[in-house]
């Protein structure tokens, strides 16, 4: 059995596509889905009556709004399958063989606690993009159950990158992890979505991302994960938050920015000496392909004003090379 959650708020316009995908799956009878209605303005209690010759639909209605990640975990809570496939309720499963593929190779390979493909990414513009195992994302994976409880593995209650902070955690859990050739996920641009109505959505949710960095670190340590993937995902995170404020360069507040990332930052230099020097490079140029033009602002530079806002406190870092 694979159980499909799916938080929803206000979800009215695309859910009903996002369920027909399912219904499409050529296994949609080993299939049960978890909507997980966060406090929407109404209900969704119809779809049960619309589905209810093609999917078995359980519906989980919060008294508040708690967000994605809370609602992820109501999910997990619940689930009782043997397989966990997380799907947004703007999205689609990619064709109807989608579950088909992943679950014959997990069924196949006891030993595998994940199972990931491509996912396709739809641009404003209508274009299509395609990535093969998009490591940092949730979508797109069936991952095994009973590997996410041996380490009772759960979400940030935030409302933003608390998908990459849960998928994170579990690839530093070190995972056996299979990764087939077949379209699973095909990921919607919705121009409703908060991600798309805020134009500075990405750099607004860096606070958060370091904010679920630290979480991150205490979640790993506390299971006693190994120190050199804890190391490497915490360098990673410290290069996603550099190139990404490259472009929001003129913004006023910078410098909260950088007054919170310090202790990340600090953090990190704890672990530098866990991780291999050719990773870091790795991991540094890795995410500079997004970056056709990089402004003149170098990494040093970066780490300079990090350092600036704190100086009040005589806090100052020094970066390990």
């Amino acid at each position: 059995m694979i159980d499909i959650i799916i938080p929803a708020y206000n979800a009215y316009k695309t859910i009903e596509q996002t369920l027909l995908s399912i219904c499409s799956q050529t296994i949609s009878p080993l299939v049960k889905v978890y909507i997980i209605d966060d406090c929407s303005e109404k209900t969704y209690d119809y779809l049960q009556a619309v589905f209810n010759k093609r999917l078995d639909i359980t519906i989980i209605r919060n008294e508040t709004n708690m967000g994605p990640g809370a609602c992820h975990n109501i999910g997990l809570d619940h689930a009782k399958g043997d397989y966990i496939f997380f799907l947004d309720s703007d999205d689609l499963l990619y064709n109807c063989y989608s579950l088909q593929n992943a679950y014959n190779t997990i069924e196949e390979n006891p030993d595998i606690d994940l199972v990931t493909g491509t996912t396709a990414f739809e641009e404003a513009n209508g274009e299509i993009s395609f990535i093969n195992n998009h490591n940092r994302c949730l979508h797109g994976k069936l991952y095994r159950r009973s590997y996410i409880e041996k380490y009772h593995l759960r979400f940030n209650n935030t409302y933003n990158h608390e998908d990459s902070a849960f998928h994170t955690l579990f690839l530093i859990s070190q995972p056996n992890i299979k990764i087939i050739k077949n379209k699973l996920y095909f990921y919607r641009y919705n121009t409703e979505s908060i991600t798309k109505r805020d134009k500075l959505y990405d750099y607004h949710a860096l606070s958060v991302f370091i904010e679920n960095t630290l979480s991150l670190v205490f979640e790993a340590e506390k299971r006693k994960f190994n120190k050199i993937m804890i190391g490497k995902n915490l360098f990673a995170n410290i290069c996603y938050v550099y190139y990404l404020h490259l472009n929001y360069l003129d913004q006023p507040d910078l410098n909260h920015l950088y007054h919170k990332l310090l202790p990340v930052i600090m953090l990190y230099n704890s672990y530098d000496k866990f991780v291999p020097k050719k990773d870091k490079y790795t991991i540094y140029y890795g995410f500079s392909h997004n970056y056709l033009d990089i402004p003149p602002f170098s990494f040093n530079e970066f780490l300079k004003r990090i350092n600036e806002s704190y100086k009040k406190e005589k806090k100052v870092i020094e970066w390990k090379n």
